[in-house]
């Protein structure tokens, strides 16, 4: 006699040797899976018949593995590859920084408040980038689950190592501003980025630490990070080195304006509505 609760728990089997090892992942196929059968029994299909159409509406284990891995290797691989490219940045820029100070051109703090704030910066960038992936992927190519908590984790951790960096710049710019300037802040618009990119951040975590956000929103939060983070950085060396805002120019301010509007198509996009429903099923 057929026993649907077996047959499950084998066809479970059978995926997990395909290479499908994320528990949410076997979860959520096993609900379609038991939706699929529950529907076509209620239409008047005989349960074991109804079983193996539902197994083959979803597929076969090697097919679905072999989808798995695929939706799987993309983030993954974006992942590296964007961490590979943040630590060749950060280490071509300690090199630089080094040779200055060792050329007595640059102090050791002077150094390491430039390498900590413009790491921190680029690390919140990255996790910017690592989101127009996410709202990429979301409307051209459905993610698994498993690729999806990757991408979010990644996130997460990059603006969480952002917050740091930039902290421990303003911290440590505040005491060469007092040692060289005479006083901690000089409210240059330097300055005033940093503090601003530094309580966004401070907030940012604290929203990730206590609040409860979807992965879309985290997505988009750190999307809308990199704008804030580019007035910041960009923004506030337009303004200190042309004080004059009759000064500018078109071309004071159109690479900022270009990165702007890139960061807002990308927010729009991610906001509306999508492919919700695909993003976490493989194959059926």
């Amino acid at each position: 006699m057929f026993n649907l609760d077996q047959a499950v728990t084998h066809w479970r089997r059978q995926m997990t040797a395909a290479g499908l090892q994320t528990p949410d992942v076997l979860n959520e196929l096993e609900g379609h899976l038991r939706e699929d059968v529950a529907a076509r029994v209620s239409a008047g299909t005989p349960e074991a018949d109804a079983f193996q159409l539902a197994v083959s509406r979803i597929g076969s284990p090697d097919s679905v593995g072999l989808e798995f891995n695929k939706l799987c290797s993309l983030p993954d691989g974006y992942v590296t590859v964007g961490s590979i490219l943040w630590l060749a940045a950060s280490a071509t820029l300690a090199i630089f920084l080094s040779r200055g100070l060792f050329a007595g051109r640059l102090s050791l703090l002077l150094s390491a408040h430039v390498f900590t704030l413009t790491t921190g910066y680029g690390t919140a960038l990255l996790a910017g980038l690592f989101g127009i992936f996410y709202v990429c992927c979301r409307s051209f190519r459905a993610l698994s689950p498993a690729g999806q908590q990757g991408l979010v984790g990644a996130v997460r951790l990059a603006n969480q190592s952002a917050m740091l960096l930039v902290a421990l710049g303003l911290i440590l710019g505040l005491v060469w501003s007092k040692q060289n300037l005479g006083g901690y802040l000089v409210a240059g618009p330097r300055e005033i980025g940093t503090l601003c990119a530094s309580l966004w951040l401070l907030t940012w975590w604290l929203i990730q630490r206590f609040g409860q956000l979807g992965d879309r929103f985290t997505m988009l939060f750190s999307i809308a990070g990199n704008m804030i983070v580019g007035m910041a950085w960009f923004g506030a060396g337009i303004l200190a080195d042309n004080p004059d805002l009759h000064s500018y120019g078109i071309a004071g301010v159109w690479p900022l304006a270009l990165f702007m509007g890139f960061h807002l198509l990308f927010l729009v996009m991610g906001a509306a509505p999508g492919p919700e429903n695909t993003e976490t099923q493989i194959g059926g």
